[in-house]
């Protein structure tokens, strides 16, 4: 029972720190999506540079995997940049994993809701 909590616990370290260093590379410039304020408290604003023509869907995730919100039709466009308001005031604190779904492709960063 122990050494079950303990592989689970490095599991969920394990994912944490890769999505962290996945969150860490969106700072960047050249990166399609950003997601800011981060930490946010109300609303959030994601930008996701795509020229793919399929309507981008957003998922947030919880730590224990579970998607807590879903988000569909919330993107304006112009000029290859997929822009969303999210209202995330109905959300806990805490730590979020954002996974943004463009057709085939699937874009992640990390959110810190105060």
């Amino acid at each position: 029972m122990i050494m079950e909590r303990k592989t689970v616990l490095l599991i969920l370290v394990l994912f944490i720190f890769t999505m962290a260093s996945a969150s860490a590379i969106s700072i960047r410039e050249e990166d399609p999506l950003k997601i800011f304020p981060n930490p946010a408290e109300k609303q959030l604003i994601l930008e996701l540079c795509s020229d793919l023509s399929a309507l981008p869907v957003i998922h947030v995730i919880d730590l224990t995997g579970k998607v807590v919100e879903r988000f569909e039709r919330l993107f304006s466009f112009e000029q290859d940049v997929y822009t969303a308001e999210l209202d995330i005031s109905n959300m806990k604190p805490g730590v979020y994993f954002i996974k943004v779904i463009q057709g085939e492709t699937v874009y992640s960063g990390k959110l810190m809701v105060k």
